[in-house]
């Protein structure tokens, strides 16, 4: 037993000495490639469906871009209308449907946000909840041009 505890102390001692020896730098790089997501910033298009509101539930949008909601080709869209709880958009519009011609461009945030909106087709059923993240430096975003 006596052994086992000496050994454990060892053992901790050369963990400590070899995290040392390779430096915070080397821990820090290994840490965040294994955490870092690569997203192509674009602007995002949400197909409109009767039978499941959006064929997209979640998506997520650099600030300054822009989402479009349209309806899905041949579902039988007539009409469609989004609400917001809080705006995600430059100039805090919340309420959106399918005579929107100019849709805003995602604000800016700190922190990734969630932000959730329900969508109703065709006077049915409000579809609930959907989301649009946005903000944050966690995924590092490549910028391509707009």
């Amino acid at each position: 037993m006596q052994f086992i505890s000496l050994g454990s102390a060892y053992m901790m001692r050369l963990v400590v000495v070899l995290s040392l020896g390779l430096g915070a730098s080397v821990w820090d790089e290994m840490a965040s490639s294994e955490a870092a997501v690569s997203y192509t910033c674009k602007n995002e298009i949400i197909k409109v469906d009767p039978q499941k509101g959006v064929d997209r539930k979640a998506i997520y949008l650099c600030d300054g871009y822009t989402v479009t909601w349209e309806p899905k080709a041949n579902a039988g869209v007539h009409k469609f209308q989004i609400v917001f709880q809080d705006s995600p958009f430059v100039g805090g519009a919340t309420q959106f449907d399918d005579t929107t011609t100019k849709w805003p461009t995602m604000d800016q945030f700190a922190d990734l946000s969630v932000f959730k909106y329900t969508i109703t087709v065709n006077d049915g059923t409000p579809f609930d909840p959907h989301v649009v993240g946005g903000g944050g430096i966690v995924m590092n975003p490549k910028k391509n041009k707009k």
